[in-house]
């Protein structure tokens, strides 16, 4: 496995990233571990093997990313986006649980506090093991992130 993660320095971030946007870029310091709770997914809709929901972005899930101009973590968005992966094994095999065979996660960009991400995914029709399972963050009709997984269930 390879994995690559850059970190870019405070004032090249704030010069690349501009200020953040929408009600909640202002406001008290994030007091809760973003990791601790379940994603709080609005909207969940399941049609004909798609998944959609709805993440609002707000400081508390922005932790360390960044003081000053509040960014969605990808590994904040990532958990919501198998949240849903879950919900649907969760509906359609109770008794199974997963783990992620190939996996490839991909970010193109970052949420601001105060706006919303829309997911939207797709597993096959014939089980969640049939196909990868996909799934799309979308800021507008922006896609910032995201995600194959081929899941391997666990009865």
């Amino acid at each position: 496995m390879t994995i690559e993660y850059a970190v870019l320095p405070h004032l090249v971030g704030t010069a690349l990233l501009g200020t953040g946007t929408g009600t909640d870029a202002e406001g008290p310091e994030p007091s809760d571990d973003p990791y601790a709770s379940p994603a709080p997914l609005r909207n969940v809709m399941h049609k004909n093997g798609t998944i959609t929901a709805e993440l609002s972005v707000t400081r508390d899930l922005c932790l360390g990313h960044f003081k000053d101009q509040p960014k969605l973590p990808v590994a904040v968005l990532a958990t919501a986006m198998t949240a849903l992966l879950d919900d649907f094994i969760g509906r359609h095999d109770p008794q199974s649980r997963w783990v992620p065979g190939p996996l490839q996660l991909s970010a193109r960009g970052l949420a601001s506090a105060g706006q919303t991400v829309t997911l939207a995914s797709s597993v096959g029709l014939g089980g969640p093991a049939a196909r990868p399972y996909q799934c799309k963050a979308l800021v507008g009709e922006e896609t910032v992130a995201s995600v194959d997984i081929t899941p391997v269930l666990v009865p």
